[in-house]
């Protein structure tokens, strides 16, 4: 029993100095089976890095984990199916972005309208229900733009952070947009978007991302649903820009938040 205990404050010990070092010095700070082993703590509850090693030790490298199926991953053990659906889905997110690379726009997505017409252009085919996540670089430039749900049954009160916080960590992104698209509307969260939207920031923020922005698209409309203060980043920043640029976009009379 007392092994166990000590065993546990080892690991949450060594998981609370890998978050300060994610904080500090952003994850170009580690390798790949590091980068493996932050991931692996949103999906196990137990050694992620003994888990991390035994990966890598079955399937080679990060690249050969992220694209093994379901079934591949479920016979390593220590890998349940929590584990298996959050690798499988950064894998899938890995390979879209491989295909779509060379066509993303690298323009700074520095102010808060060209970011919402954005996402208004992204959803415009759309009839379903939709949510999408923009990974961005320390510039604010894309790094990739995915659907991360597409599903007419699914309302964003029901998305996990997982499928925004795989791909985020996957493309060491430091800041993140999403969005949803309400086909009928109304143009505003409802109390569960609103519970989801904090659980999302909360899982960023724990791997040193910023939520910068969550739009609620419905046609060309948009509204942004995030309230950071702004005078916690420096105002030489690109997130500090881009907040202000929200203000002002806001004070020439953008939709607003009704909350």
């Amino acid at each position: 029993m007392i092994s166990n205990v000590t065993n546990d404050a080892l690991l949450e010990k060594r998981r609370r100095a890998m978050r300060a070092e994610l904080l500090s010095h952003g994850q170009g700070a580690f390798g790949d089976k590091e980068l493996l082993e932050l991931l692996l703590y949103h999906g196990t509850r137990g050694d992620a890095r003994a888990l991390a090693a035994r990966l890598y030790e079955e399937l080679g490298s990060l690249d050969a984990i992220l694209g093994s199926n379901r079934e591949s991953l479920l016979r390593i053990e220590g890998v349940d199916e929590k584990c298996a659906a959050l690798l499988t889905s950064v894998g899938t997110a890995t390979e879209l972005r491989g295909v779509r690379l060379g066509l993303m726009d690298r323009t700074p997505f520095t102010t808060y309208t060209v970011a919402g017409e954005y996402f208004a252009d992204y959803f415009r085919d759309y009839n379903d229900y939709g949510v999408a996540v923009m990974l961005l670089d320390n510039s604010l430039r894309m790094l990739d733009a995915l659907t991360v749900y597409n599903n007419t049954d699914l309302c964003y009160a029901r998305v996990k952070p997982s499928r925004v916080i795989a791909p985020a960590l996957r493309l060491k992104a430091s800041a993140v947009i999403t969005a949803h698209f309400h086909p009928n509307g109304p143009l505003f969260p409802s109390d569960g978007d609103r519970a989801t939207n904090g659980a999302v920031t909360d899982a960023l923020a724990s791997l040193g991302v910023t939520h910068l922005e969550h739009f609620v698209v419905c046609g060309e409309r948009y509204i942004g649903i995030m309230h950071h203060l702004k005078e916690r980043f420096s105002a030489c920043s690109e997130i500090y820009a881009f907040l202000q640029s929200k203000e002002e976009a806001i004070a020439d009379g953008a939709e607003v938040d009704p909350i």
